[in-house]
């Protein structure tokens, strides 16, 4: 792309009448009218949350050194119409222009980044002699604003000083940010809408920052070729972070290339999950990214439990299919599974106005074919140990709601499952499955006997804990709710003892299998049936003795 290029194309923007930037392409870009005081806004004294950015030119002073006045005041005013420029297209707010640098507010980091892009690019391909590289640092947070002694507003406050500490670090051309400015920016800021030939997001590591108790994350995004996409000096090791790549909206899987990122689905310790795109046909996929050395292991673990289910059990459409993934050579590491259209159990949730406006008996069946799912696993000694809403994918079609578990990644094999294993010829050598179980689950769905530490291995009781916690959710239309709120909300009697009867904090008291347990939900009206047939019977009884002892 040209200068004139990037001229024309905001030119012929504006000229249709349009924001610089398509809002559905993913930058906000406020109306330019609204920017004075917008960005911070207008009632002085009080806290606002907003991006700040702060800008440097790099050799300004052996530039000036160089030339005459007259020819550095002309580079300074060169600068000075790109960032007015920029900022004013992304609704920013210049609040203090020191020397040669300038300190700018933004509603958001995706319009903060989208400033500091097109800022770092202009420098680039500028076509006039002397226009130095400019840094830039970035972060998001809460600040202050106050009215001022000498300007029209003053901003104060910690993400003020980590922007300003962030650009300091930086090398020319190059643009830092916190990790989180840089994880909101992720989720709008791509090439196309910024007319940039492409875009790479990198995080660096940890690093400690003069005046901060706190390390903080520094990340970086740029244009290949006019980045320098390298950590800064003096990064604090932090030997278990895989620093380096990160996926972004609209970017390629590095070793498959023809994937595309479209959205982040979900992040946890170990990374993060990305739904993708064949470029080529209609295909999705689920790329589980991880980002901590330790978490590799579980990542393999996942593999070898998934193959080892597959082994024994064959492919079942209720066990999520695990396609491809990679974990060894170059980062990134990651796992590859089908897509499922219903996105999980609690994207299928959001998307209801109630899950009460569900039919019961389809909420039933959920967990029903969730326990089908178990009884399977645990029919081969393996206990998945995270039950959760993210953890089971929905279908629906014109049969009905169908499921798929997933994430077999805390996953344990009983220990006499790999006896017999091993005494039958099958081998599970070189993985490590057979490891001492790591990881606890989520907390809401944990039993308590894996709370405790010193619980022995988890059982597939611990499994049949997390689905009444499910089971409770989806009768009382509630994803966030647990059992320890009470279950007066279940007005079904048999329904409150199923549910019951999964939590229980004695595992010995919980229902036997999850077989069982899926066909009591399948039964449902025949035990109501026969319980109300009893009761009409010990009711005739009762009448029969009272009129017998008259």
């Amino acid at each position: 792309m040209t200068k004139t290029a990037l001229n024309s194309n905001d030119d012929r923007r504006q000229a249709r009448g349009r924001p610089p930037v398509d809002q559905a392409r993913g930058v906000v870009t406020p109306n330019s009218a609204d920017n004075a005081g917008a960005a911070v806004g207008r009632q002085p004294g009080s806290e606002r949350l907003v991006a700040c950015v702060h800008t440097d030119l790099v050799q300004a002073t052996e530039l000036q050194a160089r030339l005459t006045e007259s020819d550095f005041q002309s580079v300074l005013e060169r600068h000075r119409r790109y960032v007015c420029n920029f900022s004013e297209r992304f609704g920013g707010k210049i609040i203090d222009n020191p020397g040669d640098g300038y300190f700018l507010t933004f509603h958001t980091s995706s319009n903060a980044l989208a400033f500091a892009l097109l800022l770092q690019q202009a420098h680039a391909i500028d076509e006039e002699p002397d226009l130095p590289s400019v840094r830039i640092g970035i972060d998001q947070g809460e600040v202050v604003v106050r009215p001022g002694e000498h300007k029209e507003i003053e901003v104060h406050g910690l993400t003020v000083a980590i922007a300003k500490r962030l650009e300091s670090k930086a090398f020319a051309s190059q643009i830092l940010l916190s990790s989180k400015a840089f994880n909101d920016a992720r989720r709008s800021v791509t090439p196309d809408a910024l007319d940039l030939p492409d875009l790479a997001w990198r995080l660096h590591g940890r690093y400690r920052l003069k005046g901060l108790e706190q390390a903080v994350e520094i990340a970086e995004v740029g244009v290949p070729g006019v980045a320098p996409l390298k950590p800064p000096e003096g990064r604090w090791d932090d030997p278990d972070m895989i620093s380096g790549w990160r996926p972004a909206r609209d970017k390629r899987v590095p070793q498959l290339p023809n994937w595309i990122l479209e959205h982040k689905l979900g992040e946890g310790g170990f990374g993060e999950v990305w739904q993708a795109r064949a470029e080529h046909g209609h295909g999705k996929r689920v790329f589980k990214f991880c980002f901590q050395r330790e978490r590799v292991r579980a990542l393999k673990k996942e593999v070898r439990l998934f193959e080892f289910l597959t082994r024994e059990l064959g492919h079942r459409d209720d066990i999520a299919t695990l396609e491809e993934w990679h974990f060894t050579d170059a980062a990134p590491y990651w796992l590859a599974f089908q897509y499922s259209p219903g996105g999980s159990l609690l994207d299928w949730g959001r998307c209801k106005e109630s899950i009460l406006d569900v039919p019961l008996t389809t909420r039933i069946e959920i967990v029903a074919k969730v326990a089908d799912a178990l009884a399977a696993a645990h029919s081969v000694g393996v206990v998945h140990k995270d039950v959760k809403p993210s953890n089971i994918l929905i279908t629906e079609d014109q049969v009905g709601v169908h499921i798929k578990l997933l994430d077999f990644g805390l996953g344990w094999i009983c220990p006499e499952k790999l006896r017999q294993c091993r005494e039958s010829g099958l081998t599970l050598t070189g993985t490590i499955c057979d490891e001492p179980s790591s990881g606890a689950g989520s907390l809401y769905y944990m039993a308590p006997e894996l709370i405790d530490e010193r619980t022995i291995d988890p059982t597939p009781s611990t499994d049949i804990y997390a689905l009444g916690v499910v089971l409770f959710q989806l009768v009382i239309g509630n994803l966030k709710a647990t059992p320890a709120q009470g279950l007066a909300a279940v007005t079904d009697e048999l329904l409150r003892e199923d549910i019951q009867a999964c939590v229980q904090a004695d595992p010995r008291l919980r229902i036997a299998s999850a077989a069982e347990l899926a066909t009591r939900l399948r039964t449902l009206s025949y035990r109501r049936a026969e319980r109300n047939a009893r009761r009409r019977t010990q009711v005739a009884h009762k009448v029969l003795r009272h009129l017998r002892e008259q």
